[in-house]
């Protein structure tokens, strides 16, 4: 029995003989959150349809905690959590009637308890008597999560759960996931176009593009050897362009210097060298790296 919770291998598919997903493969490990990035039109809600079975792939294998998806699909699912879209509830049923009436899909039985555990873990404890229909988005993603979560799955993913939250709900979505990888080794696949999210929430990152495997990384890890951006602010920022000089690439940016071809473990000299200059810093903002890399491997498409 594989240790990975979730294996790929050579998965394709096509339609109407336009290949969509091109012999793509990729693994995850346990307890860890991934972020699922590409252009768009890169594949990547037709992989989690794949992923859940609500697509056959033409080729290629799933595996989740052992199990081959095409050979053993009841007991591959039974791993599985997934909110795909937008969560699809009754909405004219209560946020605890729906995670009831999903419970009894459920074999072995799903215990009240559990459904309780969920319902406070997602936080909807004063609202989860009351119709879905007067539920906001975030309340409703939240629903959605509490009930992929119902059996206990080793994987739960996620195709874009950001879509329409507010600032708040973003960050709750955030702490749950965090949690559960923390505290129940669940590996979480999230679906998303937000970067900056992304690179927040997640501990890797999976790369896809026109359907290939394009590369999978650690979020910071390529930032030690990799040159990056920074933005600076001085009391004197004529001053601070012959310093920064010697270390890179200056350009002016509004209020700002614009520092490029430097690494990141370079920016405590360069505070030092300035402030020997007798030019003081007093903000410096390192540009979002994690869109750089997507920008640079996806050669400039936009998630």
């Amino acid at each position: 029995m594989s240790s990975k919770p979730l294996i790929v291998r050579n998965l394709t598919k096509s339609f109407k003989r336009k290949t969509i997903i091109d012999d793509l493969s990729f693994e995850l490990d346990k307890g860890k959150i991934y972020g699922f990035l590409g252009p768009n039109g890169a594949g990547k809600t037709t992989t989690i349809r794949m992923l859940v079975s609500l697509l056959h792939a033409d080729k290629g294998d799933i595996i989740v905690n052992g199990y081959d998806l095409k050979k053993d699909r009841s007991n591959a699912l039974a791993r599985i959590g997934a909110v795909v879209e937008n969560p699809e509830m009754y909405n004219l049923m209560s946020g605890m009637e729906n995670l009831r009436h999903f419970a009894r899909m459920h074999k072995p039985k799903i215990s009240q308890e559990r459904i309780d555990e969920l319902v406070e873990f997602v936080e909807l404890k004063g609202a989860i008597n009351d119709k879905v229909k007067t539920y906001s988005l975030g309340m409703k993603q939240r629903l959605g999560i509490a009930q992929a979560l119902l059996h206990k799955p080793n994987v739960l993913i996620l195709d874009e759960p950001t879509n329409g939250l507010d600032p708040k709900g973003i960050r709750q979505l955030r702490a749950y996931l965090r949690t559960l990888a923390k505290d129940e080794e669940v590996t979480v696949l999230v679906s998303t176009h937000l970067l900056s999210e992304t690179e927040m929430m997640c501990d890797e990152v999976l790369i896809i593009q026109d359907g290939k495997f394009v590369k999978q990384f650690s979020v910071g890890e390529e930032s030690s050897d990799k040159t990056v951006k920074a933005l600076f602010r001085a009391t004197s920022n004529e001053e601070l362009i012959p310093v920064l000089e010697e270390f890179g690439t200056v350009e002016q940016d509004h209020k700002y210097i614009v520092l490029s071809g430097i690494q990141q473990e370079q920016i405590p000299t360069i505070i030092a060298t300035a402030s020997e200059r007798g030019v003081l810093l007093y903000e410096v903002i390192l540009k979002d790296t994690l869109e750089d890399q997507f920008l640079e491997l996806t050669g400039g498409e936009s998630a």
